[in-house]
This record gives C-alpha cells, structure tokens and sequence, in this order.
C-alpha cells in the first residue's frame, strides 16, 4: 500500500512569496497591528440598532463551499477551510463531501491553523479569534473587537 503525503496549505501564504523585493517584517507587525486596530474602531463605531456581525451567526448555506474561501488547514484525516460571512467548512479523509461548521460570528475569518487532530484556531476580521475542541465541527468565541477597543 502506498503512503500518501500530507500536505497543508495556508492559501494566506500566497502573499508571502517574495517577488524580486526584499520583504519588511517590521513594516509588515506595524500594518497588522493598525489593521486590527481599525477593525476594532469600526466594531465600535457601527450604528444603534444594527445587527453586528459579531453577534450574529454564521448562516448555513448550501453553496457556502463556493464561497470566497482564505485559508485550509488538516485536522488529523480532516481538512477545514474558512472564508467569509463566518463560514467554517469540514471535510473527512475522502469523504468529498463538505459540512459547514457551527460558527457563532459571521465575520469575513481569514486564517486556520491546527496543533492536533481536535484543537483549532481560526483569526478574521473585526477582532475575531475562534477555538474548536472538536476537529473543526464547532466553534466558540474567544476575543473580538468589542473586547479589543474596550481595552483603550
């Protein structure tokens, strides 16, 4: 039986490639923290009344697969994309079938990574980290941008 290569992909690398110019990595800690910064200015700044993305979850959708998608991760034989509105996407081994994940935000989520097959981190925009205990299948909250501008 051939063994298969495990490769994981952080499609957020792709804009890291070096392209001829020698890349900053002090300019590039300075524009993430001013984008958070802003993210958490905006949160803040949302109009009474106005439902915030923060505080509604993600909707299930049929097509949610075909949506923007930014990073992947492997969990284990799991693979687990994330993209906008708060979607979180599951997929087992060769399964070839994606499950959309329970997500208490529908915030743009930007980034995933594992440390085993069940712990999950997944960073986006407005502040949000999320954590999963369960491979990706759910997710809770663990800091957004309403925490972030209470902080100042």
């Amino acid at each position: 039986m051939k063994k298969k290569n495990k490769v994981i992909v952080n499609l957020s690398a792709l804009a890291n490639i070096k392209s001829g110019r020698q890349q900053r990595p002090g300019l590039r800690i300075l524009l993430m923290m001013f984008s958070l910064v802003c993210a958490a200015a905006s949160v803040q700044a949302q109009p009474q009344g106005m439902l915030d993305r923060l505080e509604k979850p993600a909707h299930k959708a049929v097509k949610a697969a075909e949506s923007s998608l930014n990073s992947l991760a492997l969990a284990g034989d799991r693979t687990v994309v994330v993209g906008e509105r708060g979607h979180i996407l599951w997929m087992d081994g060769a399964d070839n079938h994606w499950r959309q994940a329970d997500v208490p935000v529908s915030s743009d989520l930007t980034a995933v990574q594992f440390v085993d097959e069940n712990t999950g981190w997944v960073v986006g925009h407005d502040g949000v980290v999320l954590h999963s205990q369960d491979g990706g299948e759910s997710w809770s909250l663990q800091l957004n941008g309403h925490q972030i501008a209470a902080l100042h």
